[in-house]
């Protein structure tokens, strides 16, 4: 059966008005203009004195942490036996960064609709990977979408707690050579064409290291723009290598490492599940549990008197 789609159209809107008894109420809706909200809250017997749409472009992005902290809520609220609708809205209304509450309301919408998590997770392929929505879509399968949340919060959460100590053990040394560039640069540009003019005046037969020395000064005074590129490229190489660093390891594992390193690296198994058979393997256990409770109730049978 095919799902419906969800209009692309609609956008979320801040409204304030007052109910039968005067009182003032407030809330926000999703459609397609504010004509429309204001003909269904009059409907509901709300008199909308003012409505407004909700901007998200100056709130920044969702980023790698605010899908931890949603995955994380939402395996805890699952656990807690909250719905699934309504986790949805106690998260998106939780959020301080205005961009996840409309992520949260997209997805939402998708649900509401028919469609399945882990298809509302499919259209946002740069926030929720392959292997996050085929869990997601085992979870659903198997009935237990709350433990597997919770061990995609736990594996992120680790993820995020190594490159954290990759990017800070990373920081000292880089800094360390910025700034020993950044004095080498002055000295070779300012300081030994000074000391090159003194000794030019003697006339006299220079030693090869300093020769070597007033060479690379040339060097630097001529061609500083390519080497200042050249560094300043370096840098930024780095920061978008710790960028990235995150994204690689939500595929490969914390560090890049392969499934089999990552399961020896975790004794207790909370990565277990996050192999590349984790889909079939917990449809083969779910089908097994339910096997061997078919066959517990079977021998109570035949040993009833």
């Amino acid at each position: 059966m095919a799902t419906p789609k969800r209009d692309n159209s609609l956008a979320t809107f801040n409204w304030e008005g007052k109910d039968k008894s005067g009182k003032i109420v407030r809330g926000e809706m999703r459609a397609a203009s504010p004509t429309v909200v204001r003909t269904t809250l009059r409907r509901q017997g709300i008199l909308v004195t003012k409505v407004s749409k909700q901007s998200f472009r100056s709130k920044g992005k969702v980023t790698d942490k605010d899908i931890t902290l949603f995955t994380r809520q939402m395996a805890t609220m699952m656990k807690s036996g909250v719905p699934l609708l309504q986790a949805f809205d106690i998260v998106g209304k939780g959020a301080s960064n205005a961009a996840v509450g409309k992520l949260v309301a997209d997805i939402k919408t998708d649900v509401e609709t028919g469609s399945a998590l882990n298809q509302a997770f499919r259209k946002f392929p740069l926030l929720f990977d392959n292997l996050y929505c085929n869990l997601v879509e085992a979870g659903e399968q198997a009935g237990i979408l709350d433990q597997l949340l919770d061990r995609l919060a736990t594996y992120k959460e680790k993820t995020q707690a190594i490159i954290a100590k990759i990017k800070s053990a990373l920081f000292y040394p880089i800094s360390v050579l910025v700034v020993a560039f950044i004095v080498t640069a002055v000295i070779m540009i300012f300081v030994v064409p000074q000391f090159k003019k003194v000794f030019t005046s003697f006339g006299a037969d220079l030693p090869g290291p300093t020769l070597v020395v007033m060479a690379i000064s040339d060097y630097f005074v001529e061609y500083w723009y390519i080497i200042f590129g050249a560094v300043g490229g370096g840098v930024y190489a780095f920061f978008y290598f710790c960028k990235t660093l995150g994204e690689d390891a939500d595929i490969h594992g914390p560090a890049g490492l392969a499934p089999a390193d990552l399961r020896r690296s975790d004794p207790q198994g909370n990565a277990g599940a996050l192999d590349a058979h984790a889909v079939d393997h917990v449809r083969r256990r779910c089908t097994a549990r339910r096997s061997a409770g078919f066959r517990r109730r079977r021998v109570g049978e035949l040993h009833l008197p």
